[in-house]
């Protein structure tokens, strides 16, 4: 362990606050104590295994108990976690064993049959093998490589973004020092814990010694019940998952003891935020990457009533600019790709051959792939990914507006825009609709709705509707599917 090793979070609670409940699955609660308890069994269990620190682990299938107690416990012992979507490895199988080296894969009994030697995620919760104590080390070090965690994959091949536990750390700060941390909160892990927003929770929570709350996938009603049941005070949505949970409880409330609602995962239209605020959801809008372990700036649950639609201020620690083109910073106003720095943000990419690919510049600023812009006073907006502007006639056209004002129809469940082609204006836009259940509308109904709120060179040349939109392991449409699908 290095000079600059520092006690893991959980021992520091267990010691000090062993009967909290640090986990819930199931209303059945595991207090900081037995947690630890778990940690230390099933390091031992890995020791067994023979990992050791820089090993790399590869980790699949749904959120659970047991995939909480094993991220701890990879971490107690140096190892490398790498959570992976199931779904992605049914594709790539035999490319991310080339790329990780895996010392294993641990898996749940449903996604096993993916790989010939995976070992189940159940057999870390046994206590028989339990090591003594003084076998587990207590402390980490938190410059060393803590995880590997996929990109969403929307600019086509997902990446690994190596990242050390002093990135989660810086993360959590700078969301502690803007929400604030309460001994009463229970934070909802619903995210999946192979994507980044996931991972984040669980390592918050046991960073703040407060209570994550874990289902086993999204589930709207479930959610809804984990906020009477469980009393979830925390909680963080895509636009689609909070739409599915508005939906599936039309007219109900959001209990007052929750006291913060993130958004985020791309632009939020903001008649959703009005409609969920208008309901008692406490909406904030928060603006992230998994490059920056997160979010990376969040609207203040103190902001005043006319910054609700912006992504607020960069959290602490963290800074944003605007740049144009040439990389120079662009006035307020004036929109630009995002750049951040920060001690949340990755240093870089996992290599094929077992290195990281930096991608900092000299001065440590990473360019992301989304446009934004800064109000007057400095609050975010972002407008959408640089690769989702669609060049027509010499304008420039956000797909993300579109999406959104097709998504107001109540008749579309999901919508997804993408350029194509064209000989006159260089490119046009082409929507591609989920209709809702039971709902129904035509092309030139739709077309004729985004007339009444899209100025004309915004209008998309044709509208196709789906029986359903592709999408990616995270959740968000499959762009790159949908693409190739108008070209052929």
């Amino acid at each position: 362990m290095t000079v600059n090793a520092i006690e893991y979070p959980t021992v520091r609670w267990a010691r000090e606050l062993p009967d909290h409940p640090a986990v819930i699955v199931d209303h059945s609660p595991v207090s900081y104590r037995n947690l630890e308890e778990l940690i230390a069994s099933s390091a031992g269990l890995l020791r067994e295994r023979e990992v050791v620190p820089g090993d790399r682990v590869i980790v699949c299938g749904s959120n659970s108990l047991e995939w909480v107690v094993v991220a701890h416990a990879l971490a107690r012992l140096g190892a490398v976690h790498v959570p992976i979507s199931s779904r992605i490895l049914k594709t790539h199988t035999d490319e991310y064993q080339r790329i990780y080296s895996p010392r294993l894969i641990i898996s749940d009994q449903a996604s096993s049959n993916l790989w010939d030697h995976a070992i189940l995620i159940a057999e870390f919760m046994t206590r028989d093998a339990e090591p003594p104590r003084s076998q587990t080390p207590s402390e980490i070090d938190p410059e060393s490589l803590h995880s590997i965690v996929q990109t969403s994959g929307s600019e086509g091949q997902p990446k690994g973004v190596c990242l050390s536990f002093r990135n989660h750390l810086s993360n959590a700060l700078g969301s502690a020092l803007n929400l604030g941390v309460r001994p009463d909160d229970r934070w909802l892990l619903n995210l999946p814990l192979d994507r980044i927003g996931g991972i984040a929770t669980m390592i918050r929570a046991a960073i703040y010694g407060i209570t994550v709350v874990v289902h086993d996938h999204f589930n709207a009603s479930e959610v809804w019940r984990s906020l009477d049941e469980d009393r979830v005070t925390q909680l963080s949505f895509v636009a689609t998952t909070l739409r599915r949970v508005l939906d599936a409880a039309p007219g109900r409330r959001c209990p007052t003891h929750v006291r913060s609602v993130m958004v985020g995962g791309g632009p939020v239209p903001t008649y959703l935020i009005d409609e969920a605020r208008g309901r008692g959801f406490p909406i904030l809008p928060t603006y992230g990457l998994t490059e920056t372990s997160s979010q990376i700036a969040t609207l203040s649950p103190v902001a005043s009533e006319s910054k609700q639609h912006s992504a607020g201020f960069p959290l602490a620690l963290a800074e944003l600019e605007i740049r144009d083109d040439s990389g120079a910073t662009v006035a307020a106003g004036t929109e630009g790709r995002i750049h951040v720095r920060g001690p949340m943000v990755s240093e870089g990419y996992w290599g094929k051959d077992g290195r990281v690919v930096n991608i900092l510049d000299h001065d440590g600023w990473f360019a992301t792939n989304d446009i934004g812009s800064f109000d007057h006073e400095g609050y975010l907006l972002v407008h959408g990914r640089a690769d989702n502007v669609i060049i027509s006639g010499g304008e420039k056209i956000h797909a993300e507006e579109i999406e959104n004002a097709l998504t107001q129809h109540p008749s579309v469940a999901r919508a997804v825009v993408v350029g194509i082609d064209d000989d006159e204006w260089g490119q046009s836009p082409v929507g591609f609709v989920e209709l809702a259940p039971d709902r129904h509308a035509d092309r030139n109904q739709l077309l004729d709705y985004l007339a009444e709120r899209l100025p004309r060179y915004k209008l998309p040349r044709r509208i196709e509707i789906l029986e359903k939109i592709p999408t990616l392991p995270s959740g968000k449409p499959d762009r790159q599917s949908i693409i190739v699908r108008q070209r052929t």
